[in-house]
């Protein structure tokens, strides 16, 4: 095993643990695990892991420290997950992240997307339905660059949601991964319902 392979799967084990322990997102935790071990954190730099290896070597933590009743919990969160895309159908909801691809946790939220073609229209929704949520704001690499948006937060049911508002074209031009740049994985209502399905749930 090369020195660069090493550095590399030393890096995303802590990235990993980082996540899994201090719930960062996983450009954040790449960059924390980087400074810690001293590697070069620009981009290039073969000794930093790729999404690819984070998202590894957190599934394997996960597996081998996660609580016995995260399956459990990751079913009441897809639920909870298509329970609010319904609702919030007239915004073309995807649902990303952690309860998309498996490795929530319990301090983890339901990340949705909403498309509008202006965010004052989620707005109007938010107050119109009194949802007892917070705007703030957060970044977010699009098809043409890194964008701040709108992002409603609430709890409903226990479930922490995350609201993200996106541009109508980011149904077309989905929004990119922090590394690596692919698209960001998403899924609709119906493909969420097929994955409850298929792993027991509904």
């Amino acid at each position: 095993m090369s020195t660069k392979h090493r550095q590399r799967q030393q890096a995303a084990e802590l990235a990993a643990r980082h996540i899994r322990q201090g719930g960062l997102d996983m450009a954040s935790a790449r960059h924390k695990a980087a400074r810690q071990l001293g590697l070069d954190l620009r981009e290039g730099n073969a000794g930093l892991p790729s999404a690819r290896e984070i998202e590894q070597a957190l599934a394997t933590q996960l597996e081998l420290f996660g609580a016995d009743d995260r399956g459990d919990n990751l079913q009441r969160k897809r639920l909870a997950a298509a329970e609010a895309m319904a609702a919030l159908q007239q915004f073309s909801p995807r649902l990303c992240g952690a309860v998309l691809d498996g490795s929530a946790q319990h301090q983890d939220p339901v990340v949705l997307h909403l498309h509008a073609d202006s965010p004052e229209e989620v707005a109007v929704f938010v107050h119109e339905q009194q949802l007892p949520a917070r705007l703030c704001s957060a970044r977010l690499q699009l098809a043409d660059g890194q964008h701040t948006l709108a992002c409603w937060k609430l709890v409903a049911d226990d479930t922490v949601f995350e609201l993200w508002v996106l541009p109508s074209s980011a149904l077309q031009h989905p929004p990119r991964q922090p590394l690596g740049h692919a698209a960001l994985p998403r899924a609709n209502l119906k493909q969420l319902r097929q994955l409850i399905a298929s792993t027991g749930g509904g």
